[in-house]
């Protein structure tokens, strides 16, 4: 003799459900009609019915029937694929509406490499351009970018290439000079904290790839390009390089950069003139204008912890004061 199980007991709402299913078979509707009649009506009583699908009051409840209908399409390998078309497609519209101002800076992100001022370099100034990037111009992308990167990988995955170190174990020497290459903004100070080092390093990633896109897409968004020109042609990167960057939106042109090079040597000028001008106060002693053209490596034999071999190339100008002590000896003679 087979057991009988007792029926399972409907829920009031699956009744309902299932009450207004046949309600709607009697006229001859689907359930999806249904649904799609009554978002998309302009009737005024239906949309009164709606009016706070799309409003902080009825933004939860509405995700959650999206995320239901999302676990539908993820029961089966096609459906996944087809909500992950339809997704992309959705990305790509926010995306080419999110957009980076194209206006002058600093109201928007381009520069013109011919009246380019030093104050364009600050970390000041490039911390506010990826500030306006990242929270009003491309946010989307930067969330999704970033986000990855963070939620994709543990401790395991985020080990940088190369030999096994302890980042706790970074010398004190190596990060005062790498404080020193970030105040110039040459590198990043690598941070002891293995979490900070990932959030930083994701940010980093995802800031620049939005601008790299950005440039890709308007080559008017060039702040990071025209940045990174300068900087690449000072540390002596070969032309055949850059030029390559270039192609993949990491940096301008080779004559941007020498454009913008000309702008701020006319800026440098007139302070040059400010700084070496000989007042009637001073003595007949200006300072001295110092060029060093270097390509220099520090070599480290038996590499260990935050002390590896280190390649330095670039020129460096500078205008060196003489000490007031050697001044108060010539006002004597």
């Amino acid at each position: 003799m087979e057991p009988c199980y007792p029926l399972q007991e409907l829920s009031q709402s699956t009744k309902n459900v299932l009450d207004i299913c046949k309600h709607l078979r009697d006229l001859g509707m689907t359930p999806k009609q249904f649904m799609l009649e009554y978002l998309t009506s302009k009737n005024s009583e239906l949309a009164t019915l709606r009016q706070f699908w799309a409003t902080p009051k009825g933004w939860e409840s509405t995700i959650t029937l999206v995320k239901a209908i999302r676990g539908k399409f993820w029961a089966t390998d096609m459906g996944r694929k087809k909500w992950i078309d339809w997704i992309q497609d959705e990305a790509i519209e926010i995306l080419l509406y999110q957009n980076p101002n194209a206006e002058i800076y600093p109201m928007g992100y381009w520069q013109s490499s011919k009246s380019v001022t030093p104050a364009f370099f600050t970390n000041a100034a490039r911390a506010h351009r990826d500030h306006v990037l990242i929270t009003h111009d491309t946010p989307f992308l930067y969330s999704i970018i970033r986000g990855m990167i963070l939620n994709g990988c543990n401790d395991n995955d985020s080990k940088m290439d190369g030999p096994e170190e302890a980042v706790d174990e970074i010398g004190d020497d190596t990060r005062e000079e790498g404080e020193l290459l970030e105040g110039e903004g040459i590198s990043y100070v690598k941070e002891k904290d293995r979490h900070k080092l990932a959030i930083h390093q994701a940010h980093r990633f995802a800031v620049t790839v939005c601008s790299m896109l950005s440039f890709v897409r308007n080559r008017r968004h060039n702040s990071l390009q025209l940045q990174n020109a300068v900087w690449f042609l000072a540390c002596g990167v070969s032309e055949r390089t850059n030029e390559y960057l270039h192609f993949l939106g990491l940096t301008s042109s080779r004559q941007t950069a020498l454009d913008a090079l000309r702008a701020l040597t006319s800026a440098a000028e007139e302070r040059l003139k400010t700084v070496m001008a000989l007042l009637p106060l001073r003595p007949a002693l200006g300072p001295f204008v110092c060029i060093d053209n270097l390509d220099m490596q520090e070599k480290v034999h038996m590499s260990s912890i935050g002390h590896r071999s280190m390649m330095f190339h670039g020129t460096w100008g500078y205008v060196h004061m003489p000490s007031q002590e050697l001044l108060d000896t010539l006002n004597g003679v």
